[in-house]
């Protein structure tokens, strides 16, 4: 994760905290595996958007 990324994280981490009926604070799973990226080699391909996807998914809970 890049320097923004790791602020950006930090940033939504205390708004969490914060306002917690407002903002919820969902960490993912960062896409490592080779077959995972795009040809780019850094974003994650639609097979790994769909591993991110399914992680958040798993996290949701909606009443």
């Amino acid at each position: 994760m890049g320097w923004r990324a790791r602020q950006l994280d930090g940033i939504y981490q205390q708004l969490a905290k914060k306002k917690p009926d407002a903002f919820r604070y969902l960490d993912y799973p960062t896409v490592v595996d080779p077959a995972l990226l795009a040809a780019d080699g850094y974003h994650p391909s639609a097979s790994g958007y769909q591993t991110i996807a399914s992680a958040l998914a798993s996290k949701l809970h909606i009443d």
